[in-house]
């Protein structure tokens, strides 16, 4: 069983201060805009994806930090703090740290080994019919479009639980980007036995 943690960490600030890091950050040549963010990759090999959003009403700095990107374990807490503390610290030139930011989310990720392609499907039948979970209703993502899953999302919390079979969605998002048929069936091989789990 892997495990990986990623963590969004959050920090709104005024309208000038918002301004300064957002300009500092444009000297990069890494910002793209997607939808109503910008977002900054210049970390990205470091494990962090840098965000801005500025609203009207609100300016707000967002990380998203891989912890298997970060350190080689996870479960070294400290080095793992450090280590973010560091690059967030670099990153705003001394001005702002790990310590500004908030915790304002978590995605723990976890691969099952099942031990075959037709367990995948067996599991996922089965856990589908244990029925309604009090609190959650079932949603669709575009990204699992096709794929053998079952996801939930908390209707009165933020607690959404994705398992889905992660060998279709190896191959569903590998067809889209025109990938060889070779790398295709070897990529489906080497994660066929995988229920991949979201929560």
């Amino acid at each position: 069983m892997v495990i990986n943690h990623t963590f969004e960490l959050s920090m709104t600030l005024d309208t000038d201060h918002f301004q300064q890091v957002f300009t500092r950050a444009c000297e990069g040549s890494y910002l793209k805009e997607v939808d109503d963010e910008c977002i900054d990759t210049s970390l990205m090999e470091k494990g962090i994806m840098v965000s801005f959003r500025d609203s009207r009403y609100k300016k707000k700095i967002r990380l998203l930090a891989n912890a298997s990107l970060i350190v080689d374990d996870g479960n070294d807490t400290d080095k793992l703090i450090r280590k973010l503390d560091k690059r967030i610290t670099e990153y705003f030139g001394h001005k702002y740290t790990l310590n500004d930011f908030t915790l304002s989310g978590m995605t723990l990720t976890v691969d099952i080994d099942v031990g075959s392609r037709v367990s995948v499907s067996d599991y996922l039948k089965v856990l589908r019919r244990v029925g309604r979970v009090k609190g959650f209703f079932p949603v669709d993502y575009e990204f699992l479009d096709g794929v053998d899953n079952l996801c939930l999302s908390g209707r009165s919390n933020d607690i959404d639980f994705l398992l889905y079979d992660l060998s279709a969605a190896v191959m569903s998002q590998r067809r889209n980007a025109d990938t060889g048929r070779k790398l295709l069936k070897s990529m489906s091989s080497q994660v066929g036995s995988i229920i991949r789990t979201h929560a």
